[in-house]
């Protein structure tokens, strides 16, 4: 049984290595293992994953189950009324058994001023696209997406959250 919770620094080794892993198991097929490690060596640097965590309007969370991590989430504030999910990754362990579902309604329901989620997918991450989809989310207009100065093509999705105030 995994439970949700707030990324710590003493959790970032363990959250960068499933991180890589999961970097590797969906970009490797399509943009190769040399390029996938230098792009995922550079964006899952502890230096750069505690600044996510540091960073202001930022849900930075994970699942946990007292002895292993099941996956990641990371999203932010965009501008006044969209949320934007820079990741979300499990572990190949516990796909499919709900945690992914967990971590994005949790990280949907962590910004009251947001109207909208927006996120972007790699274009032949077809397993995404179908979670995201059966989430409610759309397809909308593709954009082109910099990490740590590499830029990569991108599927953008969007869901519009109903709103609510605290």
């Amino acid at each position: 049984m995994f439970f949700i919770r707030s990324v710590t620094e003493a959790d970032l080794p363990r959250v960068q290595a499933l991180l890589k892993d999961s970097w590797m198991r969906t970009y490797a097929p399509h943009e190769g293992e040399a390029a996938v490690k230098r792009i995922s060596d550079d964006i899952h640097a502890i230096r750069v994953l505690k600044e996510q965590m540091e960073r202001p309007h930022s849900e930075f969370i994970l699942a946990d189950d007292g002895t292993d991590i099941g996956g990641t989430g990371y999203a932010y504030m965009r501008g006044e009324d969209e949320a934007y999910v820079q990741g979300l990754h499990v572990t190949h362990a516990v796909h499919g058994q709900g945690v992914g579902s967990d971590l994005l309604s949790e990280l949907e329901t962590s910004f009251p001023a947001a109207r909208r989620v927006t996120l972007n997918l790699h274009p032949k991450n077809e397993t995404a696209a179908s979670f995201y989809t059966k989430r409610g989310y759309v397809e909308i207009a593709p954009e082109v997406v910099v990490h740590e100065c590499h830029e990569m093509p991108n599927r953008t999705f969007t869901k519009k959250l109903d709103g609510w105030e605290l």
